[in-house]
């Protein structure tokens, strides 16, 4: 996990910003709530992240459900 640690926080960085953005569109996120209201959900839960997963045990399996 330490080797990877680097590549995944500009990963998750990267993504984050994008989901944040993609949320930014109104007409998205209706077609999301309409079509795919579970990724709605986790798209928002990603945007919204204040902190890296990495940080304990329970945040780590976090993570993994997003993946």
């Amino acid at each position: 996990m330490e080797e990877s640690y680097g590549p995944d926080v500009l990963h998750l960085t990267v993504i984050k910003g994008y989901l944040a953005k993609l949320l930014a569109n109104a007409a998205v996120v209706r077609w999301l709530a309409r079509h795919q209201p579970e990724y709605l959900k986790e798209f928002q839960s990603i945007a919204e992240l204040k902190e890296l997963p990495w940080g304990s045990d329970e945040s780590s399996s976090a993570l993994k459900e997003h993946a």
